[in-house]
């Protein structure tokens, strides 16, 4: 079976639940839970950074469908070409493919960006993180390089990201790649977040407090803070 082959690849255990008993005649018997766990696997594949997942799962829902389409009875078959169905198979049909668009629109409403999710772009904290992520993955050695932050630091914003849903991780060899995740772009985007441009550097904790420190002094001592700073 062409969607088995495809499926075993992309460890999808659930295609087995839907053709099972489709195979049989017993349609009855295919669990509704199969499909919520299909729009699961097709949001989680939209989330992704990695664009080979999300062409992995596009490739097993057509060969899903098409098994689909073979298993079915021949008046469902019409249905789905179009070719002279009776009226109440047909609007079964179409009340199908919008049941499960439903469905997926329901699961990606239930990972909605937070609250902390939209504030965390205007966090200082992690502003750098976000730009630097914007122009390119990086794994946590280059970003302690392009931040300037110690390793324990990175890694600790890293894992704050990723459970916020704002980046994700991959492995390339011994390397995690860190990545804005798709929503994370699309608010970079709306925000009109710039990239971080590549050697740039960002002024460290002491340089900060000492600009800030600037601001309540008349301006004939800034020279002398500077001085006083380094």
């Amino acid at each position: 079976m062409e969607s088995q082959n495809i499926n075993k690849r992309s460890n999808w255990l659930l295609v087995d639940a839907i053709l099972g008993p489709m195979n049989a005649g017993d349609f009855g018997a295919v669990s509704n839970g199969a499909f919520a766990a299909l729009a699961d696997r097709v949001r989680a594949a939209i989330e992704s950074a990695d664009p080979s997942i999300l062409g992995d799962v596009t490739e097993g829902t057509e060969a899903l469908v098409r098994d689909m389409f073979k298993a079915a009875p021949a008046a469902t078959r019409k249905a789905i070409q179009g070719h002279g169905v009776d009226p109440a198979t047909f609007a079964a049909y179409l009340l199908g493919q919008a049941s499960f668009a439903q469905l997926l629109a329901a699961r990606v409403q239930d990972r909605r960006p937070s609250a902390e999710f939209m504030s965390t772009f205007s966090d200082e904290r992690f502003s750098g993180y976000l730009r630097a992520l914007l122009r390119e993955p990086m794994n946590g050695t280059r970003l302690q390089e392009e931040i300037g932050e110690q390793d324990a630091t990175v890694s600790r914003k890293m894992a704050r990201l990723r459970q916020l849903g704002i980046v994700t991780a991959r492995k390339e060899g011994t390397r995690v790649v860190n990545a804005l995740t798709p929503a994370a772009r699309a608010m970079a985007d709306h925000l009109k977040l710039s990239p971080l441009p590549e050697g740039t550097a960002l002024p460290t904790k002491r340089e900060k407090l000492i600009e800030g420190r600037k601001e309540n002094l008349p301006a004939q001592y800034h020279s002398l803070l500077q001085f006083g700073g380094r």
